[in-house]
């Protein structure tokens, strides 16, 4: 993560398909289509620091489905909390999708994940844990060690971190309430 050198997002691009993942591997634009998902980021464009970057970061292999309520809500929100403690100090992050239940797909091609999560290692408090997310209309998150967000999302995000320190959840920061900027009338107003 960039930290302090992030600039906000260029809300004129666009999410397009990475030419680099074969036609039918990659999801499409049309996936999405109607769908009542959001494209979610996993790498948010404001934590990069280059105009580039940022319009990289809008491709679909950067993207899951995403209900549009945590997407610009509570998922958008732990976004600043963590861009915000990058700040203020060196951290990794590992965001991704989790699959639990029943596969779901969106366009019969693109499986829609059950929750999300954004996993943070700061090295010189020597700490790591998780925010999980469920994927549908309900705004609340959770916190887990790695060592549960390992169990339940069958990765291991820092497999070089020792087991001991990811057996304990670090305290994270609260999501933060961020101030969004509305086209119509140009007026600051508390987002969520």
């Amino acid at each position: 993560m960039e930290g302090a050198d992030a600039i906000h997002r260029d809300r004129s691009y666009r999410f397009y398909p990475d030419r680099n993942i074969n036609e039918y591997d990659s999801a499409h634009l049309d996936d999405y289509a109607h769908s009542g998902y959001d494209k979610g980021h996993m790498s948010p464009a404001g934590d990069f620091s280059t105009k580039e970057a940022q319009r990289q970061s809008f491709s679909l292999a950067n993207a899951v489905p995403q209900s549009p309520a945590i997407n610009q809500g509570i998922w958008s929100e732990i976004e600043e909390a963590v861009r915000d403690a990058a700040e203020k100090g060196e951290v990794y992050v590992v965001t991704g999708p989790i699959f639990i239940g029943s596969a779901r797909y969106m366009g019969g091609r693109v499986m829609i994940p059950s929750h999300v999560f954004k996993a943070v290692y700061a090295p010189s408090a020597r700490a790591v844990g998780a925010y999980i997310v469920g994927n549908g209309d309900d705004s609340t998150y959770y916190t887990v060690s790695i060592k549960q967000l390992t169990a339940m999302a069958g990765v291991d995000v820092f497999p070089g971190v020792p087991d001991s320190i990811k057996a304990a959840s670090m305290p994270l920061p609260a999501p933060i309430k961020h101030k969004r900027f509305w086209a119509n009338g140009g007026s600051t107003q508390e987002g969520r």
